[in-house]
């Protein structure tokens, strides 16, 4: 491991080691982006579903870029993480 990677692990694992409990939640605790979809196995998700399409029709294609560009960089930020120290 490269030793200035390794120094800033040393650094933080006693702040890590006690806030550990405190920062990670059970699955059962945590969201899913699937909660905020219609339920289409209900009778009305389909009707949900068309409802929701014209709502994102009205969002400019540079505001839905910005937010592709946003959830692409969070789902991306334990490898940008890990090249921090190479």
């Amino acid at each position: 491991m490269h030793h200035g990677r390794l120094e800033v692990l040393k650094h933080v694992e006693d702040f890590v080691a006690s806030q550990l409990t405190i920062l990670l939640r059970g699955p059962e605790n945590s969201w899913q982006p699937s909660e905020f979809l219609p339920d289409l196995r209900s009778e009305e998700g389909f009707e949900e579903l068309r409802n929701l399409r014209e709502e994102a029709d009205a969002i400019p294609q540079d505001v839905l870029t910005v937010l592709v560009g946003d959830m692409i960089t969070e789902e991306a930020l334990p490898t940008y993480a890990s090249w921090i120290f190479p």
